[in-house]
């Protein structure tokens, strides 16, 4: 629901205000849907359906599930990979290989997985998305990770 963006959680379940399934929403996703400022189009919360694009709230053509609004992009104020990694945040997308025990195999490009040479999708788009954003975070933190 677009009144509850507030609600994150890093697993499946419920919304504990309406109590309607949670569904995936990347990042770059949930800083576009932020309250306040200008809606600049309405969109599915499926990934999948994120080509949907209408110019009224409505209901998901494919699904039916509630648009969500895309607020117009605020002004990055100062942004640097190389300070967003040090921090300890993610890089705006990654890439993981589509199967779920390669979630160590982890890119902030694409690629092929290194262990079955399959093409390597965004986190947002796998079930084990969070697994390999986690994984990436641990490889990336001065050399703590595990392999």
């Amino acid at each position: 629901m677009p009144e509850h963006v507030a609600v994150e959680y890093d697993h499946p379940g419920k919304c504990p205000l309406c109590g309607m399934t949670l569904v995936p929403v990347t990042r770059e996703t949930l800083a576009r849907i932020q309250p306040g400022g200008r809606v600049e189009y309405y969109t599915c919360p499926m990934p999948e359906h994120s080509d949907v694009r209408m110019d009224k709230p409505g209901k998901c053509p494919r699904c039916g599930m509630t648009l969500i609004p895309v607020m117009v992009p605020p002004k990055p104020a100062q942004a640097t990979n190389t300070s967003a990694s040090a921090a300890g945040q993610l890089p705006a997308k990654l890439y993981t290989c589509p199967m779920a025990e390669h979630a160590d195999v982890v890119s902030d490009k694409p690629g092929v997985c290194s262990k079955c040479g399959m093409k390597l999708v965004e986190t947002s788009t796998v079930a084990h998305g969070k697994i390999a954003e986690e994984n990436w975070r641990k490889q990336h933190a001065g050399g703590a990770g595990e392999r």
